[in-house]
Parts: structure tokens; sequence; C-alpha cells
């Protein structure tokens, strides 16, 4: 296939630094230290692992062919073919595996002297009962690797983790078609949504340049990048991922796009110019979107939001009812207000939309403890700490220990809130030390108190 197999020399070009690009984890080219290289992770083998076995399984074939001299030219030149392109990227592994089956079916690697199928039958390396119990545990082993990658199942049959759902709905409902200005990374989904109304810059399935490519990364970094692309095509949008920070600053550099949307993915700006009624009838003032993410991170955070954002959030909810985030700001700014019925609705649909969020079962625990549901709220707040990042620990940690004491449990709530009050801390709060030395008072332990 590589390169005297007709394979034109425009793919060929491609592949000269696509594999170098270190985001396209599948481009990247496989060395012999990933084939010697047996590894396992949570008691299950990584992919390259399982290639590698597949691998010694196929030379082990053709050996076997050669001796027996049953090798056909065409499952040999498949093979080979299948070789090629796996040299060329980890993409084509799964090619490779698929062009060397019929080489592995018609010398499967039986014991010297068996001749022909029934002996081979009668040869068998493994009794029946084991064969039975190997491959049994062959057949484990996908959904034991997907159970340590993904610990805690998404929603189920579609989860809008990682795509910009928000931002295409709004675009349909609102827009009037055109351009659109986009990272790559979430081009594919883009074009699914969109289509044939817009036009996106980019996605990681078209053959593309070199330059195309860094263009595409660097503008969202850099705004003189940035001001080059809208001053060659000027698009009608521009959508930028919500977790870049530094797209804070290069946004700037363009006064004529103004915000206008964002869910948990992208933040969308509308360029005044070209869409000046959607500008004016949607444009979010004094909503610094990045902020926001910052906020929704947190496990249940306690800074207040003012009025303007919340009306702001009320009319992106409207729009895109299972945005996570959004709900979830609008969740906290319930609970302040005391409004319990109204911040576990939002939790709900958070836990519908993302199960893998710990935010929406913290938002839920506190949900229920403002309503008295106490050994709920304790639930709920258990599987958030199931689900949160370290960071997220010592504030879960005290709500648990308060619930307990609610329920008059000091022993327990001493024993969550030492896990949640940093003693030595510097930036630990007075009334944090407090209600830890009165709960241990109350847990009967003076001296700790």
């Amino acid at each position: 296939i590589f390169p005297n197999f007709g394979i034109s020399e425009e793919f060929k070009t491609v592949f000269q630094f696509e594999h170098n690009y270190a985001r396209i984890n599948e481009f990247a080219r496989l060395s012999w230290g990933h084939l010697v290289a047996f590894h396992l992770e949570a008691g299950t083998p990584q992919g390259l692992t399982v290639l590698n076995l597949y691998w010694l399984l196929v030379v082990l074939a053709l050996a076997a062919g050669l001796a027996r001299r049953t090798v056909r030219l065409s499952h040999l030149l498949l093979c080979l073919g299948g070789m090629g392109l796996a040299a060329h990227g980890v993409r084509f592994i799964h090619e490779f595996t698929l062009l060397s089956l019929p080489l592995l079916a018609a010398n499967p690697p039986t014991p010297p002297g068996s001749a022909d199928a029934s002996q081979r039958a009668r040869s068998r390396w493994l009794p029946r009962p084991a064969a039975w119990a190997v491959a049994g545990l062959l057949m484990l082993i996908p959904m034991r690797f997907l159970l340590a990658r993904i610990p805690f199942r998404p929603a189920y049959p579609f989860s809008r983790g990682g795509l910009p759902v928000g931002v295409a709905t709004f675009l349909n409902q609102a827009g009037s078609g055109g351009a659109l200005m986009n990272a790559p990374s979430n081009g594919g989904y883009l074009r699914w949504a969109l289509t044939p109304r817009y036009r996106i810059f980019m996605d990681m399935e078209q053959i593309f340049t070199d330059e195309d490519f860094y263009h595409a990364t660097q503008a969202f970094v850099q705004a003189p990048m940035l001001r080059r692309i809208v001053s060659r095509y000027d698009p009608s949008f521009l959508t930028a991922p919500i977790g870049n920070q530094r797209f804070a600053e290069v946004i700037r550099e363009l006064p004529e796009y103004t915000l206008v949307f964002f869910d948990d993915e992208e933040i969308l700006y509308a360029n005044r110019r070209r869409e000046p009624e959607l500008a004016a009838r949607y444009g979010l003032q004094d909503v610094d979107p990045f902020e926001l993410a910052r906020r929704a991170r947190t496990i249940l955070g306690d800074e207040p939001l003012t009025v303007s954002v919340l009306q702001a959030l009320e009319r992106l909810v409207a729009i895109d009812p299972g945005c996570g985030m959004t709900r979830y700001l609008l969740g906290l700014a319930a609970v302040h207000a005391e409004a319990y019925d109204q911040a576990l609705g939002h939790a709900d649909v958070i836990v519908g939309q993302f199960p893998e969020w710990a935010q929406g079962h913290a938002l839920r625990g506190r949900a229920f403890r403002g309503l008295g549901r106490l050994d709920e709220a304790i639930r709920e707040y258990r599987r958030a700490l199931r689900l949160a990042p370290p960071t997220g620990y010592a504030t879960l940690y005290k709500e648990v220990g308060a619930v307990y004491r609610q329920q008059g449990k000091p022993k327990q709530a001493y024993r969550m809130l030492k896990r949640g009050v940093d003693l030595f801390g510097p930036e630990t709060p007075l009334a944090d030390l407090y209600l830890l030395g009165s709960t241990a008072r109350e847990a009967g332990r003076p001296t700790d108190a």
C-alpha cells in the first residue's frame, strides 16, 4: 500500500505530517517498542497489548502455513497490505486485523504433524472445557476494558458530554445560516448537526493541509491568526471551546463579534454586521461564560450570581434545557433562595443528562437536605463522592457530616467532618473549626474538641 501499491501522492503527503500531531492520537506511528509492550491496567490488557497478542497469533499462523505449504498468495498479500497500513498509524490497526483474518483462518497455528482439519480438531492444545473457559475470559475483556475506562456510565443511549449540543440547537433555531468559524475537535458534530444551512471551517475527518490545521488551532490562542481567518472568510458566527481561558483575551481583539450563547462545551459569538437583529436580540451583556464555567466546575460553590446573570441563564435554559452548567448554576441560586423544590428539579435534569457528574448528585443532596429528606441527601452526597475530583472531597465530607449532625448521629458526623475540615489549613474558616470542635464534644471526644 505504501508507497508502491498505487496510493495517490496527495494521500501520502497527508501522512508526512498528520502522524506528528500530538492531539490526533490515532495518527501516532507504531514503533517496535509498541509491538513488544505488554501491560495491564485494572486487570485488563490495554489496546496495543491485545493487538500484540493478535500480531503474535498471525506470525504463528504464517509460520505454520509456510511449514505446511498451505499459505495462499492472496491471503499473504492481504496480510502484508494490513501490515503496511498499520506501520503508518495506530488508526489502521483495525484494517490490519481484518486483512489478516483470511490468513489466520486458513492456517490455524496447530501443533506439528496435524495434517487435515479432522486431525487438527483432535489434536487441540487445550481440553474442550479449558478452551471454553479461555474463550469466556477473552469475551469478558471488552466489558472489563470499558468499565475500567468509564467507571460511571454516561447517559444512555446518547450522551451529550463533550458535544456543543446547545450551540447547535441555538443556531438551528435562531440563526439564518452562513459560515461558522469553529475549533476542529467538535467540527464533526457541528457538520452533522448544522448541515446544510451552515458551513463550518474544519473538522477532523476531511483531508486537510498542515497549514490548515495550524491556522485552525492557533486561531483560538493568537488574535492575529484569528483576525487573518475572519478577514478572509468573514464568518457570520464564531464558536470556541469554553475551557480555553486564553480565548477570553483573543476575542477582545474582535469587537465586531458579540456573545450570544454558550453551553457546556462551547461559546458562540455572532457578527454584528452580518447578524444585527440576532446580535441585538440575544446579545449577553455583563456575562463572563469563562468565569461561569469555572464556578460550575466547583462542588456546591457559595458565590452568588447577579440578577442580570440569572436572567441570562434563564434565557439560555429555555433554548437548551439539557445544559448541565446552566442548570447547575440556576440550581445553586435556587438553594441560596431556599427554593429547594426548584433546585431539585434542576438537579434531576443534570443527573439525567450527566449521571457521571458529581455536581448533579451534590446539588440533589443539598436540595434533599433543605427539604428535610436527610437519608436521601446522604445517599446523593455519597454518590457525588464517588464521582468528584479530590478538590471536591472536603465540601462533600462537610455536607455529609452536617446531615449526620442533623440526624442526631454525632459520632458519624465527627468522622465525616474530620475528613472535610483541614485543621492546619491557613484558609480554614473559624466557623469550620468551631463546627468540628463542637461535634467532637457531642461525640464524646473532649480532648479532640
